[in-house]
């Protein structure tokens, strides 16, 4: 018998030969439990849709006859809209591409994801390569991830033949496409309309509140002790001093007269990021209290390595990262002619800018309210109540 078994390596989406020895099966519960859905931060309502309709299309397509499981497809053509596609929406950082990576693990599928670089730039590719990435999808139940869909669900334009051809063929691989596919975007603005009737559902992922931040600090908090059971040097960390300083941090950041994060506090992702780099400054200082415990207090190696077993997260590491990320977000905003990414992509109209409504509808209506304060809507209601009376008379 061989020694190794070819299989598909989803991440790199490429082939390789894996020694059969060293194969494992996969602890379903286990990995049911560690796959983060429970922690992650996002509408409960949102949450558990997303986790009803997963479950309930992969319940659907394993079927074995349309006696045990009736067709309950909508469309005319037989074969058309089964696939269950879903857009999430918003900002950066904040949980839209977790959300597909942990209802993944949640139900036991595999995560599929492929960029834009997967996919090609002329139609011809564009349409060869998805359908070859669908059917693997398909074939092997996995749910599939398109991150930054925006590239191809953009707007066609009249002088963009190239342009046209592959937002056609995207929209025609949709239509028949019978798998789960996520398709992410902060872009939302620049999306053809033709997608919308396409997706099944789009879910509005908003600016993080204090209450979502303070969740993922407690979560990454959780996270360091999970971890900490495997690791030789634990990390060390006051639980209420790191906890204060988040609450501090949001409410040095957040937009006036809100409960919303401004563009120098931390996203989601950010916050990852922050926990990543203080981890490595509380690690390069216990390495430096050893060094410094050899030199000056002539202990050994071993004896200084058993004084400072522990690297300690501190306050003050995150007040550095902070302090570098401030500055390179007043840089950006000077570059912007003092305005920040969510002011230029307003402007842009490629997503509504940060309000502190917690809902689109509910900023729709404040935008109403501000155009019908105007001086130009009451210059306009003004030039109409005068040629109405003119006309009258």
């Amino acid at each position: 018998l061989p020694h190794d078994v070819l299989a598909y390596a989803l991440r790199s989406r490429s082939w390789h030969y894996l020694d059969i020895d060293q194969i494992q099966n996969i602890d379903a519960t286990k990995k049911r439990n560690e796959s983060g859905f429970e922690e992650l931060v996002m509408n409960e309502k949102h949450k558990e849709l997303v986790l009803a309709l997963v479950e309930s299309h992969h319940s659907e397509s394993r079927a074995i006859t349309a006696e045990t499981n009736p067709d309950i497809s909508m469309d005319l053509v037989q074969g058309k809209g089964k696939g269950l596609i879903i857009l999430l929406h918003g900002v950066p950082g904040v949980g839209k591409t977790s959300t597909a990576e942990t209802v993944a693990a949640y139900t036991q599928k595999p995560l599929y994801p492929i960029t834009c670089g997967d996919v090609g730039e002329k139609a011809i590719e564009v349409e060869a390569n998805l359908e070859r990435h669908f059917q693997l999808a398909h074939k092997w139940g996995c749910v599939l991830l398109l991150d930054e869909a925006d590239v191809f669900l953009a707007k066609r334009d009249n002088k963009d033949v190239k342009r046209n051809a592959i937002v056609s063929v995207f929209l025609r691989t949709l239509e028949w496409y019978s798998g789960i596919l996520f398709l992410t975007t902060n872009r939302v603005g620049v999306i053809d309309e033709a997608f919308r009737s396409r997706i099944q559902i789009q879910l509005y992922y908003p600016n993080l509140d204090k209450a979502s931040t303070l969740r993922i600090w407690e979560n990454s908090l959780k996270m360091i002790q999970r971890k900490n059971e495997n690791l030789e040097v634990k990390i060390g960390f006051n639980r209420k001093e790191i906890l204060d300083y988040s609450a501090q941090h949001f409410d040095e950041n957040k937009l006036e007269g809100s409960n919303e994060r401004s563009i120098t506090s931390w996203n989601g992702r950010q916050i990852r990021n922050a926990f990543q780099t203080a981890i490595a400054l509380a690690q390069y200082d216990r390495l430096r209290n050893i060094k410094n415990a050899i030199i000056d207090e002539h202990l050994t190696e071993e004896e200084a390595r058993k004084k400072y077993k522990t690297a300690t997260l501190k306050q003050t590491h995150f007040s550095h990262v902070a302090a570098l990320n401030k500055e390179y977000y007043d840089y950006v905003r000077l570059t912007n002619q003092g305005l920040n990414d969510d002011e230029v992509a307003g402007q842009e109209g490629t997503r509504a800018p940060s309000t502190p409504m917690s809902t689109p509808s509910a900023g729709i209506r404040k935008l109403r309210q501000q155009r019908l304060a105007s001086p130009s809507a009451q210059g306009r209601r003004f030039k109409q109540s005068v040629s109405g009376d003119i006309d009258a008379e």
